[in-house]
């Protein structure tokens, strides 16, 4: 099947206008008249994961973060983003990418599926389709009040994360969550007033965390590559349901660093 063709199914279905301004997704390199046979879904389009897709013999990437963040004057080899372009060019390789439009309309609804959320609202709105809203992050209740320590073990194995990075008091009683998947410090002020007695995200600075405390809302880091893992099964799947006769491989989960 025509690259085109794979993208104009992938965008019936996550439509590129519900990225947040500025997001760079969509192809980003490659040509549309491209065949492709073998779809390599990964997290980031890291020269590692490059290689390892070109090595699976994959004829297209599909990454959740963009490889082409902010303003590019060049592409050479003197820097790593400069090689990575280049190879993918050089070995006839698209590359994809679904960040915020994929965050909108499938991540956190994903993420919240996971923690069995009830009652669930947008977090942060950006748009609203068919009188619905839509937006990043979900507001939802649990099936019944646990303790923050208890939660924290629920959500470590939920997103099989390496380890979960707590603020607050560990007896603290939880029944109201707030869950973003990426980057949380955005979403605590949206969380605050949405009355969450969490919010569970994928990355939060320390004295957000404590700021956070300060006003009587736990947060819990659970890692971009612990939540945002969810892209590489979710979407795996759904794109071998959309074409069946094309082969689609995750990569392996991993993170690009170590906890000791």
């Amino acid at each position: 099947m025509l690259c085109s063709k794979i993208i104009e199914e992938i965008e019936k279905a996550y439509d590129r206008a519900y990225g947040m301004e500025g997001d760079n997704v969509g192809l980003l390199t490659g040509r549309t008249t491209r065949e492709v046979k073998y779809i390599y879904v990964a997290v980031d389009a890291v020269g590692e994961t490059i290689q390892r897709a070109k090595e699976a013999g994959a004829d297209m990437l599909l990454t959740h973060h963009p490889i082409i963040y902010g303003s590019l004057r060049q592409i050479t080899d003197q820097t790593a983003l400069g090689r990575n372009l280049l190879y993918l060019i050089e070995n006839g390789i698209p590359c994809y990418a679904l960040h915020t439009n994929y965050d909108v309309i499938s991540m956190a609804e994903k993420a919240s599926d996971r923690l069995r959320l009830v009652r669930r609202e947008v977090l942060l709105p950006t748009c609203e389709e068919a009188g619905k809203q839509m937006g990043i992050g979900q507001v939802g209740e649990l099936p019944e009040e646990m303790l923050l320590k208890d939660l924290a073990a629920v959500v470590k194995k939920a997103f099989q994360a390496e380890g979960i990075r707590t603020f607050g008091r560990p007896e603290k009683k939880i029944r109201k969550v707030a869950i973003c998947p990426g980057s949380g410090r955005s979403a605590l002020e949206s969380a605050l007033k949405k009355g969450a007695d969490v919010l569970i995200t994928g990355d939060i600075g320390h004295h957000d965390g404590l700021d956070a405390m300060e006003q009587g809302m736990a947060v819990m880091d659970a890692g971009h590559y612990g939540i945002e893992q969810i892209f590489l099964q979710d979407l795996t799947e759904e794109l071998r349901r959309m074409f069946p006769d094309i082969t689609v491989t995750a990569e392996e989960r991993h993170s690009p660093f170590f906890v000791s």
